[in-house]
């Protein structure tokens, strides 16, 4: 349990915090809304698991919203006001 706690939460979450630090709040953004997605993935490889396709339409449809929001924001607000 101690050794799990040290590379989990030590090593893991110190690793974590410096890739957004480099990556910055767009990419960090798009990482975050991409776990979703990869669990989505890894459950029907490993699980044998399905999506109806109410559910894979739903999930396309916020995955795109996200990825619009992140890719198409504001950049720059601060250089735009008067």
């Amino acid at each position: 349990m101690m050794l799990s706690g040290l590379i989990g939460i030590f090593i893991g979450d110190t690793a974590l915090f410096a890739c957004l630090n480099r990556m910055g709040p767009r990419q960090a953004g798009l990482l975050f809304s991409c776990h979703a997605v990869f669990s989505a993935i890894l459950g029907y490889f490993l699980f044998s698991e399905s999506m109806t396709s109410m559910e894979l339409i739903g999930s396309a449809v916020v995955f795109s919203g996200v990825l619009t929001a992140i890719f198409f924001g504001r950049r720059g607000q601060s250089q735009n006001q008067l």
